[in-house]
This record gives C-alpha cells, sequence and structure tokens, in this order.
C-alpha cells in the first residue's frame, strides 16, 4: 500500500498493528523534511520521499492511500476548503459530488466503505 502524506501519522502503525500478516509492503510518503521526522515506526513500514505533485513512482500497488490531500486545486478554491473545514466543520462531499470530482480525473468508483455512522469513509476507485 501507498500511503501518500501521512508517514507521521497514526495510519500506517494502526494498519499494522491489525494486519500484521498483510502481505506486501506498506509505503508511507511526503517530503523529505516531513520524513526526516519519522521516528519508532513498524520494521514493516518503509518511507519514501516523494511529491505527489510528480509521478507516482510506485507502480501496480495494491491500493493507494491518500489521506487529507488537496490535488489540483486553485489555493482560492484550497483556501476556502480547509477555511471551511476548520471553521464550521463544512463541506463534506455527497456520492455524487464525489462523483462529480472523480470521474473527470478518469477514475470510476467501485465501493464506498462506511463503519457506523462515522463522517469519513473509503473511497474505492479503479481507473474508467
Amino acid at each position: 500500500m501507498s500511503d501518500l502524506i501521512r508517514p507521521l501519522g497514526p495510519d500506517p502503525d494502526e494498519f499494522c498493528r491489525k494486519h500484521p500478516n498483510a502481505p506486501g509492503r506498506h509505503i508511507p510518503q511526503d517530503l523529505p523534511p516531513v520524513l526526516v521526522q519519522v521516528q519508532n515506526i513498524d520494521p514493516k513500514i518503509e518511507p519514501m520521499a516523494y511529491d505527489f505533485h510528480t509521478e507516482q513512482p510506485i507502480k501496480g500497488a495494491r491500493a493507494y492511500y491518500m489521506h487529507s490531500v488537496l490535488h489540483d486545486w486553485t489555493d482560492k478554491t484550497t483556501a476556502l476548503d480547509i477555511m471551511m473545514m476548520t471553521l464550521f466543520s463544512a463541506k463534506e462531499r455527497t456520492e455524487e459530488q464525489w462523483r462529480n470530482l472523480l470521474e473527470p480525473a478518469g477514475l470510476k468508483i467501485v465501493k464506498i466503505w462506511t463503519k457506523g455512522e462515522g463522517v469519513e469513509s473509503l473511497i474505492e476507485c479503479e481507473l474508467a
């Protein structure tokens, strides 16, 4: 699994703890100044320096996990989204809004995984 822009968060360690026998590699990616701060991680986790504005160096991963990534947004749109999120906990996208965002990027939603009544979901996509 390639984990984009999240090597310091709890996700990689949590995944390894819950799935100790998962096959393959877990490769969280971030910029070098962020990666130098990574300490005491599970040996199965292989941090990689990467700028997500460049071509993805890992080809054919079973999963690419993008957590809190603002991709190809204008500064104005990004600033508005961050402001809405931090000040008002607003702009949660509907399934239709996600489809309208992902389909022009060449992705097709396969399934949306939601646990319980929470607001976070995993959106499984494939190339359209």
